[in-house]
């Protein structure tokens, strides 16, 4: 079986025509061109001459030095998708077969933010785009793609409610919804009226220079609310936008919210995500190891 040529330039054809025979969406053909160009970027800056299970397996480890466990998994799903097409298609040995994903750490990668904090973080936001935007993503649980497909028209009236339509990660098409608390469909209307808006319009627009009234990308929200995170003296990599969805669930359950209504508003296919939820929560309820000490040093 022949070897691809090495250079990135000459993998193209092989790439497209792959990408090309997946059954997936764009954004998932997206993520297949980027996974690998990360690959092949790695192989010619490596200056690797064949692309063997050890080319593999260095890429992997050299990404745990600078990826989260998340982007790991995918871009080697990508590598790994794209040699077992190679074999199949007898353009290369699959020298993917066999490597292992990254173990996914126990419970979640970032952490919710405590009433304290969550107060400080709006208090501390002028913007009426962004103060709006982060009492949403508190308050529902949206994460910052969905923020970032959200149109002007998405926002309805259902009855005496006002619901926002949500298209969600994976998803192509707005299927789902979040009700909206009226304290925060006042903010957002309340924003909206400082724009000149149309149908199709992103919800929430973009204020830079090169964009301005455009959508803005996911990481441009994330990048804005870990901007205010540092703004209140919160600078903890465990701490980020994503927190945000962890908060809204975190307070819910707090609240009384039973586990099926959170996993509804955060539109998890199973309970299981939601249950890590209410475990941590009683762990930290839990006064186990005040006893352990009362026990030790009680003389009685």
């Amino acid at each position: 079986m022949n070897n691809l040529p090495i250079a990135v330039t000459n993998y193209q054809r092989a790439i497209d025509k792959f990408i090309a025979d997946q059954d997936c969406n764009d954004c998932s053909k997206d993520t297949y061109r980027k996974g690998l160009k990360n690959f092949f970027k790695h192989c010619t800056e490596n200056l690797v001459q064949e692309i063997t299970q050890r080319t593999v397996l260095d890429y992997k480890m050299r990404m745990k030095a600078e990826y989260s466990t998340y982007t790991i998994n995918l871009y080697l799903q990508c590598v790994k998708k794209f040699f077992k097409w190679t074999e199949a298609n007898k353009l290369h040995k699959d020298v993917a077969k066999g490597i292992k994903r990254v173990r996914v750490p126990k419970g979640f990668s970032k952490d919710a933010l405590t009433r304290e904090q969550a107060q400080k973080l709006i208090l501390s936001i002028a913007s009426p785009r962004d103060r709006s935007m982060t009492l949403l993503m508190i308050s529902t649980g949206l994460r910052c793609i969905e923020i970032t497909r959200a149109n002007i028209e998405d926002m309805r009236n259902v009855g005496n409610d006002t619901i926002l339509m949500v298209q969600g990660k994976g998803q192509t098409e707005k299927n789902d919804f979040v009700k909206l608390p009226s304290e925060i469909v006042e903010e957002i209307q309340a924003y909206i009226t400082t724009r000149a808006v149309r149908i199709g319009d992103p919800l929430f627009a973009s204020e830079s220079r090169n964009n301005l009234g455009g959508r803005m990308a996911s990481g441009t929200i994330s990048w804005i609310v870990k901007g205010y995170l540092r703004g209140i003296d919160i600078d903890d990599p465990r701490l980020t936008a994503h927190s945000l969805r962890h908060t809204c669930a975190t307070f819910a359950l707090l609240e009384g919210e039973s586990l099926q209504s959170v996993q509804d508003l955060l539109r998890h296919a199973t309970l299981a995500m939601v249950l890590i939820y209410a475990h941590n929560i009683n762990r930290m309820k839990a006064r186990t190891s005040e006893q352990v000490v009362r026990h030790l040093f009680n003389n009685k």
